[in-house]
């Protein structure tokens, strides 16, 4: 996929430092956040051990599997992330980067770890810490960089700090665009259903659809989490299921990836946290992220034949200390076209018809896709799909291809 038109990129060449804090700004009241050594010395110092047992280690295993790398802005181009990312069905007319140039790259070595084997990676602070194993709770690199005001009206009343933006437009020759992507952050897990959560966004013509697959919930860490571990040690029953601390399951059960009470979506959500409950030392995933979400399906409906936008963000948010990350598959947005036949049918209620759908991409039909569809309207409006609609007066519903 070649990439035509102008490329820019924006962004220093600085070098991260490793935990400078910024001064946080004005907060709402009865809001603050302590670092995470602070918070939670214990679990802090489990995780130096293991870090220190890694460092004088000869043989460890899990140095032995497979290995994210990455490839930031200092030796690749803008031009460089949208021809990874593009596959068919699309024209890319420019793009341009802003940010730091260590806080957008190119990421291989995936497969084992996340689900994706390479793509492109974004960073609220660089690309290049999310190589595990994970050896610390609060890896920060803070690039001094703004934040982006459409993340800002996705968290109110808060302010974002290094972000790091991909964006560029383009003609699709279909009426969807889809990619794959994985969101991991540092922010878990003793951040997750706090004021203090690192923002992302897949904007296309200026709308989020980074949603979960219910078309509706956006892709965060207080929606996508396996709970707080402090949740398991404050005698509160946080879930109202009547069960507190070590006599609540979410607690105690080992390998389900929930590690506190109030856990949200977590069959979406990947605990990577060695000091928590499912951990473990060492941690279970080779990434240096304390949790990451499971590979999710980005859909979104485009103006098939004119130029459209799609902006790629992500950045800190609250204050510029604790790291995410965004991994999109390589060559995974793509457009497509869907035919139904027959267009529309009724039945009565308890009956079923059949729709048969062909799915084209540059023409041809592509066989073998799953598609998922959503009810737009009836007694099954809006439970089922990827995105929502307001339900209108007559019958019908959405197909979608990925």
């Amino acid at each position: 996929m070649a990439v035509s038109g102008s490329v820019s990129q924006q962004g220093g060449n600085n070098a991260a430092s490793r935990f400078p804090l910024q001064s946080c700004p004005t907060m709402p009241s009865l809001h603050t956040r302590s670092e995470p050594w602070q918070r939670m010395p214990g679990r802090k110092a489990r995780k130096f051990i293991f870090a220190w047992a890694v460092a004088l280690s000869a043989v460890l295993p899990v140095i032995a599997h497979a290995q994210i790398m990455t490839a930031d802005l200092n030796t690749l181009t803008c031009g460089d992330l949208v021809n990874t990312l593009a596959g068919s069905g699309l024209t890319i007319l420019n793009a341009t980067c802003k940010g730091a140039n260590v806080a957008l790259g190119t990421f291989t070595g995936g497969a084992e770890i996340i689900g994706l084997a390479n793509g492109i990676i974004l960073s609220s602070g660089a690309v290049a810490s999310v190589a595990g194993p994970n050896t610390a709770d609060d890896t920060t690199t803070n690039n001094g960089q703004p934040g982006d005001p459409d993340l800002d009206s996705l968290i109110s009343g808060f302010t974002t700090f290094d972000a790091a933006v991909l964006e560029f437009d383009f003609i699709p020759s279909g009426s969807t665009v889809v990619f794959r992507y994985v969101f991991a952050s540092e922010e878990y897990n003793e951040f997750a259903n706090t004021p203090f959560n690192n923002v992302f966004g897949f904007f296309v013509n200026g709308v989020n659809f980074a949603l979960l697959p219910d078309g509706v919930t956006p892709v965060a860490i207080n929606n996508v989490n396996g709970g707080d571990p402090d949740e398991c040690s404050d005698a509160v029953d946080n879930d109202g299921d009547e069960l507190v601390d070590d006599a609540d399951p979410d607690c105690t059960t080992p390998g389900d990836n929930i590690v506190g009470e109030n856990n949200q979506n977590s069959q979406f959500y990947i605990n990577n946290d060695c000091s928590d409950p499912d951990g473990g030392e060492p941690c279970p995933f080779n990434i240096e992220a304390d949790g990451f979400t499971v590979v999710l399906e980005f859909i979104a409906p485009v103006n098939p034949g004119q130029v459209n936008t799609i902006k790629l963000a992500i950045a800190d948010a609250g204050d510029s200390i604790l790291d995410s990350w965004v991994f999109i598959e390589a060559g995974s947005l793509m457009a497509g076209e869907i035919f139904l036949t027959p267009e529309s049918a009724t039945n009565k209620g308890g009956t079923t018809h059949t729709v048969t759908a062909t799915i084209l991409r540059n023409g041809l039909p592509l066989p073998d896709q799953p598609v998922i569809f959503q009810v737009f309207s009836g007694a099954q409006c809006g439970q089922i799909g990827y995105r929502n609609h307001r339900c209108q007066r007559q019958s019908g519903f959405h197909l979608y291809w990925r």
